[in-house]
């Protein structure tokens, strides 16, 4: 997996009105649905009439539906009809069907968060791991014959000798020869207190050196680092799916052609024995309404990605 990052002033500022653009949009299309659900009870408490509260009702559950029915488009061109979100697009129709307008819509609310909600933690894990990528292309300083050289984190080897500046990321894993610093660990342990180093203490790669000069003997180097396994941890975790949401894409392709047919089987058992009417159409569509497991479709990705972000 490979990041891109925009390099010049010109390019980082593009950069930056892009991602505000994207997320200005991106966070009202979030709440435009759960705004329009709020006005569409309150109107429905206080219009006798219901047709403007259904207009606000519609208008959250398009807007918040948009994702998933342009995934279920693009899911059926290549074939693979039964999924998530096909059983959400058919258990809210069911529930529009049955002038279930508020439970639709709040269904359609409250994925469009959850995949906001995901997305965001992806793009932390993607700069994070952006941040340490940057790793590769700055220089060391190492002592050969008496004299300090610049060279890349990939040419030092354990055992060398190389010191580190005050406001430095420290590229390598090391123990202290010289010097005593207070280090920025935030980017490894997420602690926000400097850690105190002296003579003959431990020194983790993506660290962040605050004060003083450091003289350090380079104890791994940087393909076995502690920045260099965190990067590739990262990259292997943002690639992957786990297991439990692999899960819950296979279940869907089982789960939704079932309910089809219970559905199915509710709808057209009572032409059987005579008994078909209005009550059968609202049993089959109760069944697709209630059949939604957006509990999970909106939990699984979202505590996975929060995890590794």
């Amino acid at each position: 997996m490979t990041f891109s990052s925009c390099t010049g002033e010109t390019e980082n500022c593009a950069c930056s009105q892009e991602r505000f653009a994207l997320t200005f949009w991106g966070i009202a299309r979030v709440f435009a649905p759960f705004l329009f659900l709020v006005i569409g009870m309150i109107l429905s408490h206080t219009f006798p009439y219901p047709v403007p509260s259904i207009t606000f009702y519609l208008a959250g559950y398009a807007i918040g539906g948009m994702s998933t029915f342009g995934k279920f488009i693009s899911n059926m061109k290549r074939g693979r009809l039964f999924d998530e979100n096909f059983l959400m697009i058919l258990a809210t129709t069911g529930a529009l069907t049955l002038k279930e307008f508020a439970e639709a819509t709040t269904v359609m609310a409250l994925y469009s968060l959850g995949e906001f909600l995901e997305a965001r933690a992806l793009e932390r894990s993607k700069l994070f791991v952006q941040h340490l990528l940057s790793g590769k292309t700055q220089r060391v300083q190492i002592e050969r014959d008496g004299q300090w050289v610049e060279v890349r984190p990939q040419e030092v080897k354990v055992g060398d000798t190389f010191r580190v500046s005050p406001g430095e990321k420290i590229l390598l894993d090391g123990v202290v020869l010289k010097g005593t610093s207070h280090l920025d660990t935030s980017n490894l342990t997420g602690e926000s207190l400097p850690l105190f180093r002296k003579p003959g203490d431990e020194i983790w790669s993506g660290t962040v050196n605050l004060e003083g000069n450091l003289i350090l003997q380079a104890t791994r180097d940087y393909e076995h680092s502690t920045i260099n396994t965190i990067t590739q941890l990262l990259e292997n975790a943002l690639q992957k799916k786990a297991p439990t949401e692999r899960f819950i894409t296979r279940f869907a392709r089982y789960y939704t052609p079932v309910v089809i047919i219970m559905a199915g089987l509710l709808l057209f058992a009572p032409l059987l024995t005579g008994n078909f009417g209005p009550a059968s159409i609202y049993r089959a569509l109760t069944v697709l309404m209630i059949s939604c497991p957006c509990a999970l479709v909106i939990s699984i990705p979202l505590g996975f990605l929060a995890g590794i972000g």
